[in-house]
């Protein structure tokens, strides 16, 4: 659950450990969630997660270029 409170706050707030990656990873993003990395690609509207790995892993291989997950801003739930 971890990963998805983190993932929920980022979208929420935009407040998060997030980088901007570089190279072969040019145009995603990384969000740090304990040990693990979340890396995905911003739109618009949404964001493509394109894989969550542990971070000894998370650069060994090459992202896939369909995102697993899509988060709609207009599904995201509301925070109280």
């Amino acid at each position: 659950m971890l990963i998805f409170d983190g993932l929920l706050r980022y979208v929420q707030t935009g407040h998060s450990d997030v980088k901007a990656l570089q190279g072969d990873f040019e145009g995603r993003l990384r969000l740090r969630i304990g040990d693990d990395r979340l890396l995905s690609s911003p739109t618009e509207d949404s964001l493509h997660i394109h894989a969550v790995r542990n971070r000894k892993d998370a650069y060994r291989q090459r992202l896939r270029e369909e995102p697993l997950l899509e988060y709609s801003a207009a599904r995201l739930p509301i925070a109280s």
